[in-house]
């Protein structure tokens, strides 16, 4: 059985699983951190929740059920179809995985929408 690996943090040493129990971090989350090349200060300080990204509104037109992708992989920002079945499996999913608060959709007219209540005229983006 290996033994458990000793780490001295501020003058004290503890194994991992202490230091991580100690600080109130999943072991498991603390080795993570120092296998991805964490520092053991940052291992041990960072909040758990300091990674997450604030959430960003899901801008999604309910009339063409189409939503708004600022930041595509390729290509240049542009409406997408998202249809309702599939918004609300999405948003079910996120609730289920208690992420829920990461995703706010605002529904807004879409391009299409614009252009229609222009008479067809070349709307802009949101």
């Amino acid at each position: 059985m290996p033994r458990p690996k000793l780490l001295t943090y501020h003058g004290r040493t503890r194994s991992q699983t202490a230091w991580a129990k100690r600080r109130g971090i999943e072991p498991r989350t603390f080795n993570y951190r120092l296998a991805h090349g964490w520092s053991l200060t940052q291992a041990l300080t960072v909040a758990l929740d300091a990674h997450r990204l604030a959430p960003r509104p899901c801008l999604w037109c309910p009339v063409h059920e189409v939503a708004w992708c600022a930041a595509p992989l390729v290509g240049a920002p542009s409406w997408h179809p998202l249809p309702r079945g599939m918004l609300q499996l999405a948003l079910t999913l996120a609730k289920a995985a208690h992420c829920a608060t990461q995703i706010q959709v605002q529904c807004v007219p879409c391009d299409r929408c614009a252009q229609e209540a222009s008479g067809g005229k070349d709307a802009g983006l949101p």
